[in-house]
């Protein structure tokens, strides 16, 4: 493992130090010989000592989350202190920015090593039942690890259409390969690293569903477009906006083609959850793993009572609290539902007495 990748996406040392040096001021001279003070002395030091633990074989994680917690500390303590100092100069606002985005990658940081220590805590390796990809599909996993995890695999989808769809369940990896090898670069999945993912890490604060500290929301107008998402082993939840123009990005993108407690769909509003799927081609997790998805949820403060939850394998729509007691035998009893044109009657997700019109990434 790279020490990029050890280290969770935290900057090293030498990074913060060369980003606040004096002669990085913006938008004036600044002295060279100026001194960065013992606040910076203080981050430069939980910076040393989180980057020693990354280089050990083998550290609990439990000592992972205090150094982690002390970059936090320290990056908090010299921004109260200079928010108390009134200045404002170009210098003291690039280091704060720079402080910023270092207190941000740390807190994210500790909120994926949290859920790693609740796995280990329990004596487990896993939160729940795991759900790898679907036949096919694994030989993206396979395709990425025969390369040495250094660049990114050929797409399952891509090899599936160039098959028309015809036998994709039962090919061979062999023969995966052999359609993949004349396709060009566009038809490569991008699989994220774990700083990478951490990235599109979504984080439970006070039952709301947050990214960097903020609210997560998918609403444009009265439209709820949701984003895909994917719960690791750990209970770690990603989640991304997809983009026009970027690379292929699928359900196997997240955790590199490793398995997974769900994937699917997911829609809040100002950090509400409202709607929640397992609709998920590469994994196909069935309603099972949907349940332990809202079971993470519930645990971690989030209300279920007016979360809409859609399951596909058994093609009914339920409130979240009743998949999670009932499970998926119980009687759909979604209760909000429109006439469309096209497909009959439609479940629709509700917030606040308004109706959204839903929207799942294709």
């Amino acid at each position: 493992m790279s020490l990029q990748t050890a280290s969770l996406g935290i900057m090293s040392a030498d990074t913060f130090k060369n980003r606040t040096k004096a002669s990085n001021a913006v938008g004036g001279v600044a002295s060279k010989f100026k001194s960065r003070g013992s606040g910076m002395t203080e981050i430069d030091a939980a910076l040393k000592a989180w980057e020693q633990d990354c280089n050990k074989p083998t550290v609990e994680t439990a000592q992972k989350m205090s150094r982690v917690n002390s970059i936090a500390y320290e990056c908090n303590k010299w921004a109260s202190q200079k928010s108390a100092g009134g200045k404002s100069t170009p210098l003291s606002d690039a280091r704060s920015q720079v402080v910023a985005d270092l207190q941000r990658t740390a807190v994210t940081a500790l909120a994926y090593l949290k859920n790693k220590n609740k796995t280990q805590a329990s004596g487990h390796s896993s939160r729940g039942a795991v759900k790898t990809l679907e036949k096919g599909y694994s030989h993206e996993r396979t395709n990425y690890t025969s390369g040495g995890k250094a660049s990114n695999p050929f797409s399952g989808s891509a090899v599936s259409e160039a098959m028309n769809h015809t036998g994709f369940d039962n090919v061979s990896y062999d023969s995966f390969v052999s359609q993949a090898s004349g396709m060009n670069e566009y038809n490569r999945v991008e699989f994220l690293n774990r700083s990478q993912r951490l990235e599109h890490l979504v984080t439970i604060e006070n039952g709301l569903l947050c990214r960097d500290g903020e609210p997560v929301d998918h609403t444009t107008g009265d439209t709820l477009w949701t984003d895909t998402y994917a719960i690791d082993h750990y209970g770690n939840v990603f989640s991304k906006k997809m983009k026009y123009g970027e690379l292929l990005f699928n359900h196997s993108s997240y955790c590199a083609g490793k398995e997974v407690l769900c994937a699917g769909t997911i829609g809040a509003i100002g950090g509400t959850l409202i709607y929640l799927s397992n609709l998920s081609g590469h994994y196909k997790p069935h309603s099972g793993y949907l349940r332990q998805a809202l079971s993470l949820f519930a645990g971690e403060g989030i209300n279920l009572d007016n979360v809409m939850v859609e399951s596909m394998d058994t093609k009914k729509t339920f409130i979240g609290r009743t998949l999670l007691v009932s499970g998926p035998n119980a009687a759909q009893d979604w209760p909000h539902w429109k006439t469309h044109s096209k497909d009959g009657n439609m479940p629709i997700p509700m917030y606040k007495g308004q109706a959204y019109d839903l929207r799942n990434p294709k």
